[in-house]
């Protein structure tokens, strides 16, 4: 008797994946376990529910929950259809979404580029910003969680609209008809080297600098860069000044005095036709 129960504990711990039935049959026929959730093979019990045996999945199907079934894209699905049209220059932010299968899901870019500056992050989330414009055809994958992982793939097309071309700087005040940006300080004698900033529109920009409006000339008598200086046209500025004694001192309509070189500046961009942009341009010296 002793060695009858002690047989009957060994047997149980043997097969403890299997339903147990009775102390007569070791396990329910046909009850199956997966010794690995989402293998290729399947632990089941014979008719009479003696014995077990460990074989291989069908073709194209894993065991999950102790049967065999398929991987297909059925098991997990993707729910987005579309995504959220952006602009050039501005933050843009998306998610994929997915549902059934197994969580976590991981999404990958399967074909397509995204915008230089937009990323894809394996929880789906879109984000990033980009001087680009157009049309993007994407095709992503969606992985659930479960080994090995159901997919499912999707196309989608992500536009990027131009957004309106701007002249930006750290620092700006606002001035009558447009706005002043100012740029670095300069020092005598201490080789000066600036860019100037847009965003929006198409690129690459082209910079030039012009004559002012006439009610711009009634505030800032005095336009043009220092003496040595000069601006290429993709905005850069540079040159070493050895006086200052042309510098002029504006009163802004805040009250903010500003004295250094006044530019009056325009910039423009790929588009047919293109879009333009003006701002003046401060080059302030010491004191400032």
């Amino acid at each position: 008797m002793r060695l009858s129960i002690y047989l009957t504990i060994a047997l149980s711990m043997l097969f403890i994946s299997c339903e147990f039935e009775s102390y007569e049959k070791i396990c329910k026929p046909n009850a199956g376990s997966c010794p690995v959730e989402g293998g290729t093979q399947i632990t089941k019990c014979s008719a009479d529910g003696q014995s077990v045996k460990t074989q291989a999945c069908p073709a194209g199907s894993f065991c999950r929950s102790g049967a065999c079934s398929s991987t297909s894209s059925g098991n997990v699905s993707i729910v987005t259809t579309s995504l959220p049209e952006g602009e050039n220059a501005l933050p843009y932010e998306a998610y994929l979404e997915a549902q059934g299968g197994m969580e976590p899901y991981a999404w990958q870019l399967l074909s397509g580029d995204l915008p230089e500056g937009i990323s894809l992050y394996s929880d789906g989330t879109i984000s990033g910003e980009t001087a680009e414009a157009g049309s993007f055809p994407l095709t992503f994958r969606v992985f659930d969680g479960s080994t090995p992982p159901a997919t499912a793939t999707i196309d989608l097309n992500l536009e990027i609209a131009i957004s309106p071309l701007e002249i930006v700087g750290e620092l700006s005040y606002d001035a009558v008809v447009t706005k002043v940006i100012v740029l670095d300080v300069l020092i005598p004698y201490i080789e000066y080297n600036t860019d100037l900033q847009a965003r929006g529109g198409l690129r690459p920009y082209l910079w030039t600098m012009g004559d002012p409006p006439a009610m711009l000339s009634q505030y800032i008598s005095n336009w043009g860069l220092p003496a040595g200086f000069i601006m290429t046209e993709d905005g850069n500025i540079s040159g070493t000044a050895t006086s200052l004694d042309d510098a002029t001192s504006v009163t802004l309509p805040n009250g903010t005095t500003l004295t250094g070189y006044f530019l009056y500046i325009q910039v423009e961009d790929k588009q047919n036709p293109s879009a333009i942009a003006t701002s003046i341009f401060a080059i302030p010296t010491l004191p400032f």
